[in-house]
């Protein structure tokens, strides 16, 4: 049974995000996605180099150069956390904390007293403190160091739908 190649982006972030006429998102710039079989044994592409936007790349990624699907999971996540946030992975402002990065920082502030403080001061007040929090959460599960603990990119999908997303 032949499957459809699957495209990996490698290089999702905010500034690859599009909006239509109707301010549906739309994925721009696939000038490094790489198209990977379904059938093939573990759909993952190894590569002689890093391709991407330092800050969203998964850790599996720039450490071994292993890339699957699941390492565009993780840059959404980042997306996520950017969205919540009001940071972007390259602020100064994560050279000041002990986490060094979006997602540690934001997993460090997530386990604490008031996981409320991850959120862009912008955000609040608008009533929907509850759904941020879940947003946040959904990008920490995205973010996770181990590529199989990740969701899928329909996991995914029905997790963001519960929320209204």
């Amino acid at each position: 049974m032949a499957h459809q190649p699957k495209v990996i982006h490698r290089d999702l972030k905010p500034g690859n995000i599009l909006l239509d006429i109707d301010l549906n998102a739309r994925i721009g710039d696939f000038g490094l996605a790489k198209l990977v079989q379904l059938d093939t044994v573990s759909g993952a592409i190894n590569s002689n180099n890093v391709a991407g936007t330092l800050g969203y790349i998964a850790p599996e990624y720039y450490q071994r150069l292993l890339c699957t699907e699941k390492c565009d999971i993780y840059s959404f996540g980042v997306i996520l956390l950017v969205l919540v946030t009001g940071r972007f992975p390259s602020d100064d402002f994560f050279q000041m904390t002990d986490e060094l990065c979006i997602v540690g920082w934001v997993r460090a502030i997530m386990r604490s007293d008031d996981p409320t403080a991850v959120i862009d001061p912008k955000l609040i007040g608008r009533g929907i403190k509850e759904q941020i929090l879940l947003v946040a959460k959904i990008a920490c599960f995205c973010t996770y160091d181990d590529p199989n603990e990740r969701p899928n990119s329909r996991d995914l999908r029905y997790m963001l739908a519960q929320i209204g997303l």
